[in-house]
């Protein structure tokens, strides 16, 4: 949660006695240096459970009412559980469900539905609370990456040592895949270079992670090397039911709609009951769903591209992919329109700029593109689109949207195009069950430690103690 790219023994070596475990199950699989999420994390969460991208399920970050993953979708667990694997949920959920995982496929749940907690909480969000048994700690979250936010890396890379040791010790290891990935960009004291931004922007630094599969499932012709796939965190959804044997699918019975060739790009339109906090969504001008279809899986089988590399190239999974509402990647191309989209946030100067390993942030000395003024209400309607090559500048320094303006207006028109297919969910009220906020309210209030840490308000009943 929120590592940073250079803060990973793989990349740097300065991070290796923090996370030499990881490091060496790194170095003893696949590193996967394309791999891609969204650029904060419950959009990316329910991409990794449902296979399909946050313009099929939203951008906004969830909070306690939300229904952001539709009950008739088959959610990772669900598709696996058949099979008879065991799915548990440690940590951080963010809420993008409205029934619990133990009520989604999961056998076991174990952490809490906030965006953040406690130093036990998935490394290394804030807040960078001291870490027993680490000497550095000094709370330092924004200026001292040796402190706190080390200690949070150490501390899950001595879990992570113990699970793979346990996997040994109980013969399970030759069957058992790690896979290990961010959900977004550092922030805070995580650093991502060499890329450009940060957690919360649209530059390759927000949603670029560092990522890699391990294992005694791997093949030994494949250990040791690293993959330039362009992956997604989609993709680990058809690719753990193909290893599984389960269908990867997830249609609806009635098919969509087709767009209508006329239909102007989605607007802005609110579809929680607050915006204050996650920010709102996207509104197409024609439903193609209506209450009886959905979008399928968008994520790709990745398996054969990590263990016979030599039959693919970097473009096999997605050579066109809709990161974001302001991101479309086509080949080595990648068109940014502006910075994140309608959350009623303010955005950060410094956010444009790349962040050095001594933690100061550099500047643009020239910004042709992407500038946001203040907030995406005063930007809207003023987008200049940024276009730039990741091959020959993975670091987004150099602006081609003048050099190729037909490229630009293809990717913009592709990029418009394919948000005409934005859903959000829609679960009948029947699979939602009995919804009761000020019952809700209690009962959660009666399990925390804090009153206002709630939860889902959909089919829970409270009794009041006697």
């Amino acid at each position: 949660d929120d590592l940073g790219h250079h803060d990973v023994g793989w990349y740097n070596p300065e991070f290796l006695n923090v996370t030499g475990n990881l490091t060496s199950l790194a170095k003893q699989g696949v590193i996967l240096n394309h791999h891609y999420t969204f650029y904060w994390c419950s959009p990316t969460r329910r991409s990794f459970l449902t296979g399909r991208l946050p313009l099929h399920h939203g951008e906004a970050l969830s909070i306690d009412t939300s229904d952001d993953i539709d009950l008739r979708w088959k959610i990772i667990s669900q598709k696996l559980q058949p099979q008879g694997y065991r799915s548990y949920w440690y940590g951080k959920g963010y809420k993008s469900m409205a029934h619990l995982p133990i009520n989604r496929g999961f056998d076991d749940h174990i952490g809490y539905l906030t965006g953040m907690q406690s130093y036990t909480s998935p490394a290394v969000h804030d807040p960078y609370d001291d870490v027993p048994g680490w000497p550095y700690n000094d709370g330092n979250w924004e200026l001292n990456a040796t402190g706190t936010y080390r200690g949070m890396l150490w501390l899950t890379d001595v879990y992570v040592g113990k699970l793979v040791e346990l996997l040994h010790k109980k013969g399970m290891w030759d069957n058992t895949l790690i896979v290990f990935a961010s959900d977004n960009g550092g922030r805070g004291a995580g650093v991502n270079y060499p890329y450009r931004g940060e957690k919360r922007t649209n530059y390759e630094g927000g949603m670029r992670v560092p990522a890699f599969v391990s294992g005694g499932l791997l093949p030994s012709a494949v250990r040791g090397t690293t993959s330039d796939v362009r992956m997604h965190i989609v993709d680990w959804y058809p690719t753990f039911c193909r290893l599984a044997g389960v269908d990867p699918s997830d249609d609806s019975p009635v098919p969509p709609l087709p767009v209508p060739p006329s239909d102007p790009t989605p607007v802005d339109a609110p579809f929680h009951d607050s915006c204050t906090f996650c920010g709102c969504d996207w509104k197409a001008t024609t439903d193609i769903y209506g209450n009886e279809s959905w979008p399928g899986v968008d994520g790709v089988d990745v398996w054969d591209m990590i263990v016979k590399p030599s039959q693919y190239h970097q473009y096999s999974a997605h050579h066109t992919i809709a990161l974001s509402h302001e991101v479309l990647l086509k080949g080595k191309y990648k068109l940014m329109v502006s910075q994140r989209g309608n959350t009623h946030q303010d955005y950060d100067e410094f956010e444009a700029g790349w962040r050095h390993p001594n933690l100061t942030w550099v500047q643009p000395s020239n910004r042709t593109c992407g500038v946001v003024n203040g907030n995406w209400t005063n930007t809207k309607g003023h987008f200049i689109p940024c276009l730039f090559d990741l091959e020959a500048d993975p670091r987004e320094e150099v602006d081609l949207s003048a050099a190729m303006p037909k490229l630009r207006d293809l990717m913009y028109k592709q990029l418009n195009d394919t948000w005409r297919t934005f859903y959000v969910a829609r679960s009948p009220p029947e699979l939602l069950g009995h919804c009761d906020s000020e019952c809700a309210d209690k009962k959660w209030a009666a399990q925390s430690f804090k009153k206002n840490d709630l939860g889902p308000y959909f089919d829970l009943e409270y009794q009041e103690p006697h």
